[in-house]
């Protein structure tokens, strides 16, 4: 998976593998399983074991009676009874009613001969004429056995045999056995825990490892473009495991298909390019990546072309404002001209004005100042006020004659003539006089 790690936990936590996990609990069932197989082994095997015992002792006393029967030798048994233990290795005793009167069983280092039979087994065998196979104590000790009355030529019951084991003997084997069939147990937990520990290692723990890191280094943003490095999981199995692995590969190669082409174009848009396109196939939730970026390309031309626009329409109002601020600069300059020139003007037409007051003054002193004057005017000078500028003006009558008077305060010439009544005031003005 290329030359890319991960930490298995999230700080300082950490985690337990589920390989592991699974394995502990496998282990446990089989331990259980293996266990309780074995016990139930061993129990078998004890009732097993004591009925091939019992069975044994019946085949004891069934091989001393077809001994008894063919038998021709001296009178003490004991060299066949322990020609018997030799060869089936159980105990044989004959009795003589209730008492041995051989047997290979000893006592203290010696042949418990004469030693009695028990009152419950008397009753069963010697009494009833039954066969009795199964548990007893002889002389302290406890034995399987197998009891087998025998008879007379009358028919009737004269005494037993005997043939059986120690149940000490016996379980000293089934103990061996129970040992023995515990370490093959263990033994087999030890072995199936290895072997499916190893299997689960391999098929599970490690392939879940490695994607849980790929994971990891994911979550971290890490798809190894920086790096140019190829992320793959190399995982080749035909169960879920191998299933996750090609969606973990495809993903990833998904991923760095997007985020290499909408690093170029963004790149490319920061360049000043803005004829980048999305060319890949964007599948599910992506699909809107690619049309979310083909809508920004889409609206970026859009507002370049107008800030294009803007600009070009901007470098003609530049051109338009500079112009007019040429012609704006010029008028500006004739204005001052022609203020100037105004101004000059004005002051020329102060002096004038200056001049005709003066002048208007002097007229007015000579006709209006002296009281006196005035009465020695001719009676033929009549006062007028001027209709355009108010001054009072003094006409005669060769003026009048003409009609037209001239305004020396204002220049201005208008028709008049005398009416009746002016000369009526005129006359009415000489009468005192008369």
């Amino acid at each position: 998976m290329g030359a890319n790690h991960a930490q298995t936990g999230s700080g300082h936590h950490k985690t337990k593998r589920i390989g592991r996990k699974v394995g502990n609990l496998v282990a446990v069932m089989l331990g259980v399983s293996i266990t309780a197989v074995v016990v139930l082994c061993v129990l078998m095997f004890y009732r097993l074991t004591m009925s091939m015992l019992q069975s044994e002792c019946v085949s004891g006393t069934n091989m001393l009676a077809y001994e008894l029967a063919n038998y021709d030798g001296p009178e003490d048994k004991t060299a066949l009874l322990d020609d018997l233990k030799q060869r089936m290795g159980h105990e044989f005793t004959i009795f003589h009613g209730d008492v041995r009167a051989y047997t290979t069983i000893q006592q203290d280092g010696q042949r418990a001969v004469g030693t009695r039979l028990s009152s419950d087994l008397v009753k069963t065998v010697l009494e009833q004429g039954k066969s009795y196979v199964g548990q007893a104590v002889i002389l302290g000790e406890q034995h399987l056995c197998s009891y087998v009355p025998t008879r007379d030529a009358n028919g009737q019951i004269d005494g037993l045999i005997f043939a059986g084991i120690s149940m000490s003997e016996a379980f000293g084997q089934i103990d061996l056995t129970i040992v023995l069939s515990f370490l093959l147990g263990i033994l087999f937990i030890l072995a199936g825990i290895a072997v499916i520990g190893a299997y689960i290692k391999r098929a599970v723990s490690r392939p879940l490892f490695r994607l849980t890191v790929l994971a990891q280094t994911l979550e971290q943003g890490d798809l190894g473009l920086n790096q140019h490095e190829t992320m793959v999981v190399d995982i080749h199995s035909d169960d879920e495991i191998g299933v996750l692995a090609q969606s973990f590969d495809g993903t990833i190669q998904r991923l760095r298909n997007y985020i290499g082409e909408i690093s170029g174009m963004l790149n490319a848009i920061a360049g000043g390019d803005l004829t980048a396109q999305i060319t890949q196939e964007y599948v599910g939730d992506f699909a809107s990546i690619r049309a979310s970026l083909n809508d920004i390309l889409q609206k970026l031309n859009g507002t370049m072309g107008q800030i294009v626009s803007s600009a070009e329409y901007v470098a003609n109002g530049s051109d338009q404002m500079s112009n007019a601020a040429q012609a704006l600069s010029q008028g500006a300059m004739e204005q001052t001209s022609a203020v100037e020139d105004l101004e000059e003007n004005a002051l020329n037409l102060g002096e004038e004005i200056d001049v005709l007051s003066d002048d208007l003054a002097d007229v007015e002193e000579v006709v209006f100042d002296e009281d006196d004057d005035a009465e020695d005017y001719d009676d033929d000078w009549f006062e007028v006020e001027c209709p355009t500028c108010g001054a009072d003006i003094l006409v005669d009558d060769d003026a009048l004659v003409d009609g037209e008077v001239e305004c020396p305060s204002c220049g201005t010439r208008y028709a008049m003539e005398l009416t009746d009544d002016e000369e009526e005031d005129d006359e009415d003005s000489e009468e005192p006089e008369a």
